[in-house]
């Protein structure tokens, strides 16, 4: 469990951040169960079975996990086409019988969690989200600490990531510590829904 220390510039003291994982917000890099699907010219990764896809699934980091239910709903629910209503007859088309199920099924579940998780009805995360492209040119000030590591950075707005650790990357989805376990709890369930 990796921790970042991170000051916006309103903020006087830095907190906690877990790093829970990311992936690209891009349809060619989401890992979506596709039933039937033998595209592989764009790259995107596609699945043999319902059971390969979640095998995959249950290895994913928190934050892809995030983004794919996200997506599930979007589809769902029209959000792709301005609306917000269930698309059963096109979601059914495309993702099969079986992860339309889970989604009716699970519905109320679902929903809750990603409008904890996500600005409603769009793919922006709530919390700390460092996954945009031109983050390190945002970057205006690096600290280094004795063994030549980075330690702290300050970004052009004011924020600040202080670093605990030898890794210093940045790209990734960070929850606030005191989230990270009802975040774990609820991914979890998360899982089990859809579980083959």
């Amino acid at each position: 469990m990796r921790i970042i220390k991170y000051k916006s510039k309103e903020s006087i003291e830095f907190l906690n951040f877990i790093d829970i994982g990311s992936c690209e917000k891009d349809y060619y890099n989401i890992n979506f169960f596709i039933p039937y699907e033998q595209e592989n010219k764009s790259g995107k990764q596609y699945f043999d079975s319902y059971n390969s896809w979640f095998e995959n699934f249950k290895s994913e980091p928190i934050g892809a996990k995030m983004i794919i239910i996200n997506y599930y709903l979007s589809e769902y629910l029209g959000w792709n086409l301005s609306e917000n209503f269930p698309q059963k007859d096109y979601f059914l088309e495309v993702y099969g019988h079986k992860t339309l199920n889970i989604i009716n099924e699970n519905f109320d579940f679902l929903l809750q969690f990603n409008n904890k998780w996500f600005v409603h009805e769009s793919s922006l995360y709530r919390g700390l989200d460092l996954t945009f492209d031109d983050i390190e040119d945002n970057i205006i000030n690096t600290i280094y600490n004795n063994k030549r590591n980075v330690s702290e950075i300050e970004f052009g707005d004011g924020s600040k990531i202080q670093f605990l650790d030898e890794d210093d990357s940045i790209k990734s989805l960070y929850v606030i510590e005191e989230e990270f376990f009802e975040l774990l709890r609820d991914i979890g369930k998360v899982v089990d829904m859809f579980q083959p």
